[in-house]
């Protein structure tokens, strides 16, 4: 098989992809030869095969150590015995909505974004410009009204929380997705930004 970007959409993820955990799985890459550490950077989306149920995901990271790369993962779980791992030729595409001065608790606290197609739901991010002070800022991203989950929450102090991963169904087209605030710093935290990683459901049935 293909070990290169460039020959389809989907291409056999190189290097005998092994199972550390859930989330976590290696791939060999001798003397960093093929710098498969930086091939395979976040937003790499990722589907393979569990006993012929297929599943999907995205990596959130890559290193590089000792002849072997290190691949964390959000997404549906690694289970033993999973195969057949293929990586999309293009990056998860990304929606990003800015919530702009004091991050206070609110509901539709953005524009709403329709969804242009059927999707699958990937992870979430949040970054503010500003940290707030005591207790945590945390949004939830709506589908329809109800909440995709895996809601971002920023410390106290801290501007970001990345890699919130959800479970990847479909979302449907035409579905409208929200952001609330549901908690909110003593001091509110200031300008954020919440990133919807997903990809076309349509990429699926790509070869």
């Amino acid at each position: 098989g293909a070990t290169g970007a460039g020959s389809g959409f989907w291409t056999a993820m190189p290097g005998s992809p092994t199972r550390v955990s859930d989330t976590q799985f290696t791939i060999t890459d001798t003397g960093n030869a093929n710098k498969y550490d930086k091939l395979f950077c976040k937003g790499t989306v990722l589907t393979w095969n569990e006993g012929g149920t297929w599943q999907t995901g995205m990596v959130i990271s890559a290193a590089y150590d000792s002849n072997t790369v290190t691949i964390d993962i959000v997404g549906d779980s690694l289970t033993a015995g999973f195969d057949t791992m293929k990586y999309a030729a293009q990056l998860a595409m990304r929606e990003t909505f800015a919530i702009p001065g004091s991050q206070a608790t609110g509901t539709d606290v953005t524009r709403q974004w329709v969804a242009p197609f059927a999707l699958y739901k990937l992870s979430l991010d949040a970054i503010v410009d500003t940290a707030g002070t005591t207790n945590a800022t945390t949004y939830d991203v709506n589908d329809d009204g109800s909440s995709l989950g895996a809601n971002p929450s920023i410390a106290s102090g801290e501007t970001t929380d990345f890699n919130n991963g959800i479970t990847p169904a479909v979302v449907a087209s035409g579905s409208i997705i929200t952001v609330d605030i549901d908690a909110a710093s003593t001091t509110q935290a200031i300008d954020g930004y919440i990133v919807f990683w997903y990809y076309p459901e349509s990429w699926r049935y790509r070869s």
